[in-house]
């Protein structure tokens, strides 16, 4: 029983090391980015101005052999040589960063009730709400004020910390699950009812098709809640934000063709 013991607590230590040093990795080649940037450089690339922020990095990089230098070994390091400054940028802050914060999103939904999740994807008034929850709220304080340092939205104001939360870190996160939702309303026969905008008929089989009687369902649905950090709201406003907002801001041709392969 003690071995036993001993092994478990060993796959949770070399467990949390792994996280840790992914952690420490990221928070690494992040720092090395901003090292290279001006003050007016961070402010572009925490507002997700990659034109901005082109515009002056291209400028200071053909005047100074030592940045261009640099620069270039930064690019090496993360194998995006053949990115310019613009395309490097959006590297940085939609793929390192969301990595980076890829968990604080969860805990950034979890602070929120499923008015405020609506509110928070479809960006009604979802500002006023954020700092209200910033002046008043301790937990919610620290949270984000840690993400400015240890989790490097280095410069980022509450506006720019909800825009990198709603449209990069969400947008991944729904749009992941739009696959397995459509899957799940062609398993329970409200697929067209949902396609056609027909959100009352579709969730009112949804619920039904995905109740405790349909474990199965049920657990799908769960885990399509969780994966996009839509926990709080009703199955009826899950659908309408999919339906409404998610699904019109996909690629029109990515989103055609998952539809057709759901339903082949």
């Amino acid at each position: 029983m003690k071995k036993l013991v001993f092994i478990f607590a060993g796959i949770l230590f070399f467990s949390s090391c792994a996280v840790t040093s992914d952690k420490f990795q990221f928070q690494k080649r992040m720092d090395n980015f901003y090292k290279l940037l001006n003050k007016d450089e961070i402010a572009d690339f925490s507002k997700g101005d990659y034109t901005a922020f082109s515009n002056s990095m291209d400028s200071r990089l053909s005047n100074d052999q030592k940045l261009a230098s640099a620069f270039s070994l930064v690019q090496e390091n993360e194998a995006i040589t053949t990115f310019d400054s613009f395309q490097t940028a959006n590297f940085f802050r939609e793929t390192i960063l969301l990595e980076l914060n890829r968990a604080n999103y969860y805990r950034f939904m979890n602070f929120l009730d499923a008015k405020k999740q609506e509110a928070f994807v479809r960006g009604d008034s979802f500002q006023e709400q954020f700092d209200s929850m910033y002046k008043t709220d301790g937990n919610f304080r620290g949270f984000i004020d840690n993400l400015r340092t240890e989790y490097r939205l280095v410069g980022f104001s509450n506006d720019e910390i909800t825009a990198f939360f709603r449209n990069v870190c969400f947008a991944e996160a729904s749009r992941k699950e739009v696959y397995y939702l459509l899957q799940l309303l062609n398993e329970i026969n409200c697929i067209n009812d949902f396609l056609k905008g027909d959100i009352k008929t579709a969730s009112a089989k949804l619920d039904e098709g995905a109740g405790d009687s349909h474990p199965l369902q049920s657990d799908e649905l769960d885990s399509i809640r969780k994966l996009s950090g839509l926990t709080e709201v009703s199955s009826s406003t899950l659908l309408d934000l999919y339906y409404s907002v998610i699904m019109k801001e996909m690629d029109p041709y990515a989103l055609s063709r998952t539809i057709e392969t759901v339903q082949k």
